[in-house]
């Protein structure tokens, strides 16, 4: 609660002092204000120039692009600024307009100067995009000049200047890179055919050691490699076969021998005496009623017994006759073994051999390198040939199909859409800057002289002031007491002088504005000046222009 009283004190105190040195506060003000309007009106005028021109991708050159076409045949400069306001373009303005500037039936001729101008040029020509699509690119240059003529024709110059250099540049370019890939592309064709031919005359020299041959060394000692492993089964196999004809040729007999066999006579006669033992015991017991504990009967069995052993004994059969043959199994297995013998002999015999050719195909290897190193730097080389000409094949073609589009229009336009016309209105001193400056400066100098007057003022305004600076108590006070005549001027200051007062500053500083006004925002239209160097004539307005305009917006 305090502190807010405290602050309305203050602004009561502020706001107290500013009435009781009102006119410390407004002379003061006036009188700043007043100068900076007039300054103002003798500032020197500086206009701004500007100029815009627009760089269009035809449809044709967005599909080259977008299959792969370089960025440098789209824009071939690498600075903007320094292509248009560059030492070159620079060079190339003053070479044009030097001499009209310098003229003396030139109205700058006076002021014109070389290096000075070269100098504000290479600071204060400004370069900015004002509208950046795809296939649209629309720039402004600018240029603030104290004589709008000189800056208007400046601007066009340089624009102008570049659009032909770019034109010119872009031709040469193109021609200079046809010229180049065209020529690329003949060295690549005659390196290509050299060393196809010597790639050729080495592949009849060294036919047996290439790697892709038939005839293949690895290819050959792995084909015989394999053939040697089956001839060794097959080896195997007949020297098996020729042990198992060996067992069986050893197990069968040279001859073969017939018997022509009868009954046995001794067979026949000991059946005969079989079967008289058995009558004369069947008598025995039948006529003669022997039991078989009977010794004679006992004994007579015994003898059958015996008989019976010796016909198990006794051959049925006796060989008569024997005829003596050869044998023609023997014959078959001795034809199998000399066969099986000789196959195996020649598998050895072809086991020898193909090992042979192996170790000479294996001494031939350690030639075969150098020979196959030498034959794939050929391949490689071609190889990287052949690459470096499709590249070069493929840029020609681009370019080629840029020129194409070039000379039919169909490519990259460079147009001057909006040049620099006459310029009236100047853009420095600016109105709204100059008033806002002006009442800034006023009131500053206002509060500094009420503040100085504060500061100096010893005098007191009322008796608590002379009661606190005294230190002695206040019993009353009385007004001011003023006189009739003092009265009269006083009223006549307050109505009369002080009114004038106001209004004659008023009317200054409304009169110092208005002309500041007038000569900013409407000065008087000067002639066209003959004497700076004639501007080509502009081509007719497109009539697409501004639908073409709305369409880049609509993009954007």
């Amino acid at each position: 609660m305090e502190r807010t009283s405290t602050q309305n004190r203050a602004v009561a105190d502020l706001i107290d002092a500013a009435l009781r040195y009102r006119w410390r506060l407004i002379v003061p003000a006036f009188l700043a204000t007043t100068a900076v309007l007039s300054v103002s009106m003798i500032l020197p005028r500086k206009h701004k120039a500007e100029a815009i021109f627009e760089r269009r991708t035809r449809m044709v050159m967005e599909q080259m692009m977008a299959k792969g076409a370089p960025e440098s045949i789209d824009m071939p400069h690498q600075s903007l600024a320094e292509e248009i306001a560059g030492e070159t373009a620079l060079d190339e303005l003053f070479a044009q307009l030097g001499p009209v500037l310098s003229s003396p039936m030139h109205h700058y001729s006076g002021h014109y100067d070389a290096r000075r101008l070269r100098e504000q040029l290479k600071k204060e020509v400004v370069i900015r995009p004002v509208l950046s699509t795809k296939s649209l690119v629309r720039v402004s240059v600018s240029y603030v000049a104290e004589d709008p003529d000189v800056g208007r024709t400046i601007v066009n110059t340089l624009v102008r200047n570049y659009i032909e250099r770019t034109r010119t540049r872009l031709q040469e370019r193109l021609a200079q890179s046809a010229a180049f890939f065209e020529s690329e592309v003949a060295r690549g064709k005659t390196l290509i055919e050299d060393l196809e031919n010597r790639k050729l005359a080495y592949e009849i020299e060294h036919a047996d050691l290439l790697p892709d041959h038939a005839a293949n060394h690895r290819m050959m000692i792995s084909d015989l490699e394999a053939e040697l492993s089956l001839l060794e089964q097959k080896r195997e196999s007949a020297r098996q076969k020729v042990a198992m004809l060996e067992q069986r040729l050893a197990a069968t007999p040279k001859t073969h021998s017939t018997d022509v066999t009868a009954p046995n006579p001794e067979l026949v006669r000991i059946e005969k005496k079989k079967q008289d033992l058995e009558a004369q015991a069947e008598r025995f017991v039948d006529q003669m009623g022997m039991t078989d504990r009977h010794p004679a009967l006992i004994n007579l069995r015994q003898r059958i017994a015996e008989i019976d052993r010796d016909l198990d004994r006794t051959m049925r059969t006796v060989v008569t006759e024997q005829h003596v043959s050869n044998n023609p199994k023997f014959h078959e297995f001795e034809l199998l073994l000399t066969a099986a013998t000789a196959d195996a002999d020649g598998f050895d015999k072809e086991h020898v051999v193909i090992g042979q050719r192996i170790k000479a195909l294996q001494a031939d290897v350690t030639n075969m390198f150098p020979v196959r190193s030498d034959y794939r730097k050929l391949v490689r080389g071609i190889d990287d040939l052949q690459r470096q000409q499709a590249f070069w094949e493929d840029n020609l073609r681009r370019i080629r199909l840029t020129s194409a589009a070039e000379n039919q229009e169909a490519g990259i336009d460079l147009d001057f859409i909006k040049p620099c016309t006459q310029i009236n209105k100047p853009v420095s001193p600016n109105l709204s800057q100059v008033i806002l400056v002006a009442i800034a400066l006023g009131l500053m100098t206002g509060a500094v002289s009420v503040f100085s007057a504060c500061r100096t003022d010893e005098s007191f305004n009322d008796g608590e002031q002379l009661s606190e600076a005294v230190n002695l108590p206040l019993f009353g006070s009385v007004s001011e007491i003023i006189s009739h005549h003092r009265r009269r001027i006083r009223r006549v200051r307050n109505m009369v002088l002080y009114p004038t007062g106001a209004v004659a500053m008023a009317t200054v500083l409304v009169s110092l504005t208005a002309a500041l006004y007038l000569s900013l925002e409407h000065p008087a239209s000067r002639p066209e000046t003959a004497t700076v160097a004639p501007e080509p004539p502009q081509p007719a307005p497109d009539r697409g222009a501004e639908r073409r305009d709305q369409e880049e917006s609509a993009d954007v």
